[in-house]
């Protein structure tokens, strides 16, 4: 994955976004004060990627096809 093409204000905002939902998170505050502080930096990194990966699971939508 190429981690540079996003811009890094999108990823800022992401980032934000992320944070107010999972700031109470004991996992979350652990990556988030890791070196260079990865969940506030503005760059899609693994960290954040993860993060990411994390919110999709969770708030996976399922289409009823109705068969």
């Amino acid at each position: 994955m190429d981690y540079k093409k996003y811009p890094k204000p999108v990823i800022a905002k992401v980032q934000a976004d992320m944070y107010q939902l999972y700031h109470q998170d004991a996992v979350w505050q652990h990556d988030a004060g890791l070196k260079g502080k990865p969940l506030n930096d503005g760059i899609l990194g693994p960290i954040t990627w993860s993060w990411m990966q994390r919110f999709c699971n969770s708030f996976a939508f399922y289409i009823v096809t109705g068969k």
